[in-house]
């Protein structure tokens, strides 16, 4: 008899873990995963659910389109979606296409798209979206700065720091670099919105791997801003990004001239010393560890290098001025001196 029991509790376990094991595999298989990269999606009029969750399938976004489907019509048997083509941003999860393809929040025949680069400021991207009949460059200037329209956008994305009037541009930073597409009527405000909207979900889809992104989001934007504008070569970034990581450890000034450029306002191929010693908050030479805020918009790339920078004994850089936009790395001032006047020429 207690041979019977102990060979039916052991089946009893079994089943249950094989039960556990199917229950997260299918759950996985019906939330999916977020998009990789944009893309385009259309959806033909007539056209059934599973044909729709199947196209979302292939990009990535659900891991079975039969499963998603059969849960659907159980927890969501009230869920319609209109037919129009649709641009799915790289980091939206399977609910927020969903929710957009539900809200028929298609693209207009008339959609602007507008790039926003890499380590581009706001003035920059304010004159990007008026260059492209998306409102008032003046306008989107004052928006950028102005406290009131930042605590409302703050109260609908909670990863904005709190206002600090030390901050040129409380919005510096948060305007992620991407290929964008609005109606030919958009407001400022909802154009500003629509951006910080697709940064929401950069940072969601980096926070499964990195979760400081969201505990120091400050802090993490303004070093990888910095990061953006050092550098030119990818393989390079989170080399930087462990230069700047080691001085702020040993408690060093940042010296990042990229912080110097922001101050002077436009982009100099020199900066004299007399530069270095303007008196201004986001001077790194006159002032240890970060600045107020970003000092441009960084990208994907710079974020994962802050996020994860190289393990190294390196505390200075020096362009290479040989054309190839690289740099120099060394551990001492000394070897740094002698970088530097090897790049220029003058050993």
């Amino acid at each position: 008899m207690r041979k019977w029991w102990i060979g039916v509790s052991t089946c009893a376990l079994v089943l249950a873990g094989a039960a556990t094991g199917l229950y997260v595999y299918v759950m996985n298989q019906i939330q999916g995963e977020t998009a990789e990269e944009s893309f385009q999606l259309t959806v033909e009029p007539g056209e059934s659910l599973t044909q729709v969750l199947t196209k979302l399938e292939e990009k990535g976004l659900v891991g079975n389109a039969q499963w998603r489907y059969m849960y659907m019509r159980v927890k969501q048997p009230d869920y319609t979606y209109q037919a129009g083509e649709y641009y799915v941003e790289q980091g939206m999860n399977l609910e927020q296409v969903l929710s957009k393809l539900q809200n028929g929040e298609a693209l207009k025949t008339d959609a602007v798209e507008v790039t926003i680069p890499e380590g581009w400021n706001v003035k920059q991207i304010a004159n990007r979206l008026a260059e492209n009949g998306l409102g008032d460059e003046g306008r989107y200037l004052d928006l950028f700065d102005d406290p009131d329209f930042y605590g409302e956008m703050r109260k609908k994305f909670t990863f904005l720091p709190p206002f600090d009037d030390k901050t040129k541009f409380p919005f510096e930073g948060y305007l992620f670099p991407e290929t964008y597409h609005f109606a030919v009527d958009s407001t400022e405000e909802a154009v500003i919105e629509r951006i910080l909207t697709h940064t929401e979900a950069v940072i969601e889809d980096l926070a499964t791997e990195y979760p400081d992104v969201v505990k120091k989001t400050d802090e993490v934007f303004t070093l990888a801003s910095i990061v953006e504008r050092e550098t030119v070569l990818p393989e390079e970034r989170a080399k930087v990004a462990g230069v700047f990581a080691n001085r702020l450890e040993e408690e060093w000034k940042l010296e990042s001239c990229a912080t110097v450029q922001y101050i002077l306002g436009k982009q100099r191929d020199r900066i004299l010393y007399e530069d270095l010693d303007v008196e201004d908050s986001y001077n790194t030479y006159l002032h240890a560890g970060l600045p107020p805020g970003p000092i441009a918009n960084p990208g994907r790339a710079s974020l994962e290098a802050v996020l994860n920078p190289d393990e190294h004994n390196y505390f200075f850089f020096v362009t290479k001025k040989d054309g190839s936009n690289g740099h120099h790395f060394s551990e001492t001032y000394e070897e740094h001196l002698q970088n530097d006047a090897n790049s220029r020429g003058t050993w």
